[in-house]
C-alpha cells in the first residue's frame, strides 16, 4: 500500500483520546518474517523497532503491543507495519472509541458506537468506502 502512513495516521485518529492502546497481531498468514535469514526491508525495520523497545521475543510469541496515553506516533508505526506486512490485527484503546480490524486481505474494518466523522473522512479521502453492516 503506497499510502500506508496516511492510512495508519487516519486510523490512529479514529481511536480518539486514550489512556492506553493495544495493537494485537492475531494471525500472521506468512509467519514472522523478521526471523528469516534475509528478512524483507519492512520486516527488518519492524524487528529493529521492536528491539529498540526492548522486545527480543518473536512476534508469534508476543503478538501484543501496548502503548501509553496518546502515543500516536508509535501506534501508527505498528499499524503501518501490520498493513504493509499483511498481519491480521486488532487495534483498540481505553476508553474504547472504536475497534479496528486489519486484515491481510486488504480489508480494514472500523467499528464504533459513536460517529467518527472527521477521522473517517480522512479514510474516504484516501479511497476507502463505507460498508454498513446490519444485524
Amino acid at each position: 500500500m503506497t499510502n500506508a502512513d496516511a492510512v495508519a495516521s487516519a486510523l490512529v485518529a479514529c481511536l480518539g483520546p486514550y489512556d492506553w492502546a493495544i495493537v494485537w497481531a492475531y494471525d500472521l498468514p506468512w509467519g514472522d518474517r523478521s526471523r528469516d535469514a534475509d528478512p524483507p526491508p519492512d520486516w527488518r525495520d519492524y524487528a529493529a523497532w521492536r528491539l529498540r523497545r526492548g522486545e527480543r521475543r518473536s512476534l508469534c510469541d508476543v503478538p501484543g503491543h501496548e502503548f501509553d496515553a496518546n502515543d500516536d506516533k508509535e501506534v501508527g508505526t505498528v499499524i503501518r507495519a501490520a498493513i504493509c506486512m499483511g498481519w491480521d490485527a486488532w487495534v483498540f484503546s481505553s476508553p474504547l472509541g472504536c475497534m479496528i480490524d486489519l486484515s491481510h486481505d486488504d480489508i480494514i474494518t472500523v467499528l464504533s458506537r459513536n460517529e467518527i466523522t472527521e477521522p473517517a473522512g480522512r479514510l474516504f479521502e484516501l479511497g476507502f468506502r463505507r460498508v454498513l453492516r446490519t444485524g
